[in-house]
């Protein structure tokens, strides 16, 4: 016979995911991008439901009516373009090493095609966040459980399904650069700075639902900071007949309350 972890427990444990989070989130800041692998291993603890075991915020009844913080820009099918929408390309000139490029996670930096909004955490969680040059599309969910349960995360599987290995492998997304003297190069893959920036939107999510509003998101200084007291958290703090915070103009019951 099982014994059950109280509440109190699961708090701790969500504690101390996201200080897990927030130390990979400094480490990937700091240059080393494969620290995505370990977040990916945390929102995957945090966040996905399975037939046999429930995450974190499941256990703890946050998941039903959580607005997540959404940064993602908008995929647009008509668009034959392969978009990413968690990141934003940067391209840099050295005179020591010359002209590189790659995604980088843009946290909160203002993106006009970008609105940043609140989103029902289920469609947060399977909408489509990245769109390769095949049309193939990715959701926050199956780049997470891709990079946790394949590629390194938390297993190494032998085979890796086709469309997360033509993004991650063999540049699907299609972009190259360089020029002049300089053959082009592919563009490094996006699913590294993806789960950065999904892991920014969750902190900035549970530092909203603590808080009650959104801070400046700087790492470490707010959403790790050691008094964020997450285990207060018992559901979204929005009042019934409060605007609801997606910005519908309608009232929090009639809108997200309600879902």
């Amino acid at each position: 016979m099982g014994v059950s972890q109280t509440n109190a427990e699961l708090r701790r444990h969500l504690l101390e995911q996201v200080g897990f989070m927030c130390r990979s989130c400094d480490s990937f800041d700091a240059g080393h991008e494969d620290e995505a692998k370990r977040l990916a291993a945390v929102l995957r603890v945090m966040l996905h439901d399975t037939a046999s075991s429930k995450s974190l915020l499941g256990l703890l009844g946050m998941l039903p009516n959580l607005l997540m913080y959404d940064t993602a820009t908008p995929i647009n099918p008509r668009n034959l373009a392969s978009t990413d929408g968690l990141t934003v390309m940067r391209f840099t000139v050295t005179p020591e090493s010359g002209a590189d490029a790659g995604y980088t996670a843009p946290l909160d930096e203002p993106r006009p095609d970008a609105p940043a909004c609140l989103r029902p955490f289920s469609d947060w969680w399977t909408r489509a966040a990245v769109k390769d040059s095949r049309g193939r599309s990715f959701s926050r969910r199956d780049l997470v459980l891709r990079v946790t349960n394949k590629d390194g995360g938390s297993h190494v599987d032998p085979q890796l399904d086709a469309a997360y290995a033509a993004l991650t492998r063999e540049n699907s997304m299609g972009w190259t650069f360089g020029g002049g003297d300089e053959s082009p190069r592919d563009f490094p893959p996006p699913h590294l700075a993806s789960i950065r920036q999904v892991a920014h939107e969750v902190l900035s999510t549970l530092a909203w639902k603590a808080s009650g509003a959104f801070v400046d998101p700087s790492y470490p200084h707010q959403h790790c900071r050691a008094d964020l007291d997450l285990l207060r958290i018992e559901g979204c703090k929005v009042g019934r007949n409060d605007p609801c915070p997606c910005g519908s103009g309608a009232k929090f019951k009639k809108c997200h309350g309600n879902s």
